[in-house]
């Protein structure tokens, strides 16, 4: 158990928290979660699969999205400028900015063939017209349109993170 709590203590610790030094946590926390999403689930898959062990399966479950704020924050210092990333940020902390972020990570599950852990969320026609107005921003459309966070330059810093991550979480 000390073991354990160890480790969670170290990947927790990996990683200070972006979320709390950023001027744009909304939208860290738009990026980073998916991505942390996307883990747990591959590594959930891998378990059950027989390709990894529980432990590393609790390890990947026990961790928070600021395992990767420090990689999105650095993948949108190359991709936005800061008055950009202000745009990001008040769309990304918005009502609709949140609904956005949760009808993307719920897509994550639909995506691997999971169970959706709620209903995906629904845009109003006054919602959409937010969503839309955004998009059309420059910053809008490097992140909505361009998906420039899942570019193949992107993938790789993310793959890095996960790597390393996996590194401190027994198999």
């Amino acid at each position: 158990m000390r073991i354990h709590f160890a480790l969670y203590a170290i990947l927790t610790g990996f990683v200070t928290s972006a979320l709390c030094q950023s001027p744009a946590p909304s939208t860290i926390a738009a990026f980073a979660e998916p991505a942390l999403v996307g883990m747990k689930l591959s590594i959930a898959r891998a378990v059950k699969a027989g390709k990894a062990s529980e432990v590393r399966g609790q390890c990947v479950a026990a961790l928070t999205p600021s395992a990767f704020s420090d990689v999105v924050d650095q993948l949108l210092s190359q991709y936005v400028t800061p008055s950009e990333l202000q745009v990001a940020e008040s769309f990304f902390a918005s009502k609709v900015g949140k609904k956005y972020v949760q009808h993307g990570t719920l897509q994550i599950y639909q995506q691997v063939g999971m169970p959706l852990p709620a209903s995906l969320p629904e845009f109003s026609d006054a919602e959409y017209k937010q969503l839309e107005s955004f998009a059309a921003t420059k910053v809008g459309d490097a992140l909505i349109k361009q998906k420039v966070m899942e570019s193949a330059s992107s993938r790789q810093v993310y793959q890095g993170r996960i790597g390393a991550l996996l590194s401190q979480c027994p198999n």
